[in-house]
């Protein structure tokens, strides 16, 4: 069990024993000067070095003395600390308190302050990476819903718009392919309002069902809808469009009563970026326009 040096009993032995081994070399010095030293002088040498010795003595004793005063005071500021952490440490450490009081000397209970302080601010450590990754999933899941048509749960117009500007920088830099597809369900307002919303509704969960990773899918209005295909070639997007298409066809698009909806056919349009997005998303156009005049399901841009 150890002592605290704040004990009093402890402090009072410490303070002797400090003072007996400063006091003790100069009782000896002056034990040896006086005993065997001054008998074998003249009175003339010893008158001399009277002087001399004395100085020295007083030296010795200042010396000692300053020393001990050093030693008390770094005893006191250690003691201070100790105190002071105890105090700091009090409001962030309630439960343990006692185990602090009663874990021994000054750097026992130091010690103790360490680790706990230490297992606390781990612990607020934990707690703050979980709050960072919670709100990362928040931060994702308000990013995807601002990104996100309510409707078809595809990509909305805005998150087009930076979507195809990323593509087509890529495109410039990496000198790799761009192509769009723009595509509309045919005799789309013959239906009312909510058989629409409906079939708006039906026509995005088979597009996310049928297209792969590289096909990004976009609302951009009403009935308009357009598909990013990056690094491929225009049979890739011809037979993405063809397998978009042709899955619409055979979906069974129905209303909230179970009937059907009619069978539901698109008009597809792809185009090629050729360094402009303007020309790009006109291309496109008029490729889906031809479609629908035709009456084809695909049509290739003519300036390609």
């Amino acid at each position: 069990m150890f002592v605290s040096l704040t004990s009093e009993k402890f402090r009072r032995l410490f303070l002797t024993f400090i003072t007996l081994s400063c006091l003790l070399p100069v009782l000896i010095m002056i034990f040896i000067i006086y005993h065997y030293t001054a008998p074998i002088l003249e009175p003339y040498q010893l008158d001399a070095l009277r002087g001399i010795f004395n100085i020295g003595i007083l030296c010795m004793l200042l010396v000692q003395g300053l020393g001990s005063l050093l030693l008390l005071m770094w005893v006191n500021s250690f003691e201070d600390l100790t105190r002071e952490m105890e105090y700091l440490s009090s409001s962030h450490l309630q439960e343990g308190s006692d185990a602090v009081e009663k874990s021994g000397n000054e750097l026992t209970k130091l010690n103790t302050i360490f680790n706990r302080l230490t297992n606390e601010l781990q612990s607020k450590i934990q707690q703050v990476n979980e709050h960072a990754t919670e709100m990362q999933k928040v931060t994702a899941q308000v990013n995807a819903i601002a990104c996100t048509d309510d409707l078809t749960g595809l990509y909305n117009r805005r998150h087009f718009k930076q979507k195809l500007a990323e593509a087509s920088r890529r495109a410039d830099k990496l000198e790799h392919a761009v192509w769009l597809m723009r595509f509309e369900v045919k005799d789309f307002r013959q239906h009312t309002e909510t058989r629409a919303d409906l079939l708006l509704e039906q026509i995005g969960k088979v597009a996310r069902e049928n297209l792969n990773g590289e096909a990004l899918p976009f609302r951009i209005g009403r009935n308009d809808f357009a598909i990013i295909l990056s690094d491929c070639d225009g049979k890739t997007t011809a037979r993405t469009a063809s397998r978009l298409s042709s899955a619409i066809n055979a979906h069974e698009f129905k209303d909230n009563t179970g009937l059907s909806l009619g069978d539901i056919t698109i008009s597809c349009g792809i185009a090629n970026y050729r360094n402009n997005l303007q020309v790009l998303f006109n291309d496109a156009s008029k490729a889906m326009a031809m479609a629908q005049k035709t009456g084809e399901q695909i049509a290739v841009a003519p300036t390609i």
